[in-house]
């Protein structure tokens, strides 16, 4: 959906979950607490940016990952306006019968609290991309043939190589990338 009708393309995502999850902790959190669904919004291409970067020479130590998880604030807006629109729909739209209520409405009832709950609630959404940049520039990690620049033999094929998030699930792109390997692979 578009956070806002006048963009040209949708830049969110909603997602239906069953059952409504309950304020525990760990793996209970998963659980649902209540019958009913959740509506998520989810940020199609955030403009927070990530970072990845070695720790130390040792190539046995993790590496320091910045996630800059809503670091930029016009994350929050889209997702804030994102929310609203979907109210919207809720209140003109019967589901499954019923009109929908939003059960969190009464803590972020304005703007503000809503973009302070974005700020405290909103989690990544696991879609990592472009740690290995693909590209034919002289920044990018690998080449259009996956190959990893300036190391003999050896190639990438993972959404780690996609030069941009796709506006929607990870797991399309990285299919395309595993059957573009093979090809590249079975063709020498």
């Amino acid at each position: 959906m578009r956070s806002d009708p006048a963009l040209a393309r949708a830049d969110t995502q909603v997602i239906l979950g069953a059952g409504i999850p309950g304020r525990h902790a760990g793996l209970r959190a998963m659980l649902p607490a209540q019958s009913g669904f959740i509506l998520m919004v989810n940020q199609g291409q955030p403009f927070s940016r990530a970072a990845i970067g070695l720790r130390s020479a040792d190539p046995l130590a993790a590496p320091v990952i910045r996630s800059g998880h809503l670091a930029d604030p016009r994350d929050r807006a889209v997702l804030a306006n994102a929310v609203e629109r979907l109210r919207d729909l809720l209140a003109e739209h019967a589901i499954g019968g019923s009109k929908a209520r939003d059960v969190d409405a009464d803590r972020y009832c304005n703007c503000e609290s809503l973009l302070e709950t974005i700020a405290r609630r909103a989690i990544s959404y696991h879609h990592m991309v472009g740690a290995c940049r693909m590209g034919s520039d002289q920044d990018a990690v690998v080449d259009l043939s996956l190959r990893v620049n300036r190391v003999r033999g050896l190639r990438v094929a993972d959404t780690s190589i996609a030069p941009l998030l796709v506006n929607g699930n990870t797991a399309p792109l990285a299919l395309m990338i595993g059957e573009r390997a093979a090809d590249l692979i079975a063709s020498g």
